[in-house]
């Protein structure tokens, strides 16, 4: 998978931080139980590159604050160590530097960044707005063009689109990232510490490995180019509302990230409320654009 690790180190139960739990236990299943691919930069004395993403990213971007329109302008005229080949970084690829074991500003001490909104690329349905993601906290919204969050530019090839493989088990693949998913999600809602267990118990398909998603691996999920719900048609949608497992740092522990698949933005919610559950599982995805991007990264 292409996707990191989001950065979460810490568990929580309701209120608070607790020992991380084992099988069994509650509020196990959570996301600080699961490390994907630990995050790791390589850096330079203006960038920083992603080594699970191969993404390279400004190390600093010059906080101003500029419309939709100038901020794609501002990325595409710069040139910074010898490159000239910046872009504004789409929804998921920002997503994919939000630290989620960190707040204010919630993104790895490597970077210089200013706990704000920063642009992405990514469009949506109503040509007045774009997604921008919040690094005060890592949530994603939506933003007037006319708004005018920070910058930073990105290079390296894009992320890659989603392909997704029902698998006629009631699970279906992304071959993008290999995360194998729930087809449906729960037909009820249940609050956070219900939506771990039942994740735990989950036997769709015949497996029994299913897990409450990250909040990487369910921002993944969206598309952008839907409404109402904001996801591919291969999935059924009983709800907008899902939990993640993903607990927001800096929350005193009573908050969790949660994906509204009305338009697909991120948020954090109560863990008392009630929202619905689709479980995931890790699978086997294409290759890591890793080593064919390090070469365009070197400029090879």
């Amino acid at each position: 998978s292409f996707l990191p690790d989001t950065g979460q180190t810490k568990c929580y139960n309701n209120t608070a931080e607790i020992t991380c739990p084992s099988p069994g236990q509650a509020f196990y299943g959570q996301d600080a139980n699961f490390l994907t691919r630990p995050r790791s930069y390589l850096g330079s004395t203006a960038t920083e590159t992603d080594l699970v993403t191969s993404l390279m990213w400004q190390k600093a971007d010059d906080m101003q604050g500029r419309i939709w329109a100038d901020a794609g302008v501002h990325c595409q005229s710069l040139e910074l160590e010898s490159y000239d080949d910046w872009r504004l970084p789409s929804r998921l690829e920002l997503l994919t530097i939000v630290d989620s074991g960190r707040s204010g500003p919630a993104i790895s001490p490597v970077f210089s960044c200013e706990s704000d909104y920063y642009w992405s690329g990514s469009t949506t349905f109503n040509a007045d707005f774009a997604w921008s993601v919040d690094f005060t906290r890592g949530g994603s919204v939506l933003s007037s063009r006319n708004a005018t969050p920070n910058v930073r530019c990105v290079r390296g090839a894009p992320l890659p689109e989603s392909v997704y493989v029902d698998n006629g088990d009631d699970t279906v693949t992304d071959k993008s990232t290999g995360l194998v998913w729930e087809r449906a999600g729960s037909a009820s809602q249940m609050s956070w510490e219900s939506a771990l267990a039942w994740c735990e118990n989950a036997t769709t398909g015949g497996y029994a490995d299913w897990h409450l998603p990250n909040i990487l691996e369910f921002a993944s999920l969206v598309d952008l180019s839907r409404v109402n719900p904001a996801i591919d048609p291969v999935f059924t949608s009983p709800g907008n509302m899902y939990y993640s497992g993903t607990t927001q740092a800096g929350s005193s522990g009573d908050s969790v990230w949660m994906v509204d698949f009305y338009y697909g933005y991120t948020d954090a919610k109560f863990k008392t409320n009630m929202f619905h559950v689709r479980c995931v599982r890790s699978g086997q995805g294409m290759s890591s654009p890793g080593a064919l991007n390090m070469l365009l990264l070197d400029g090879q």
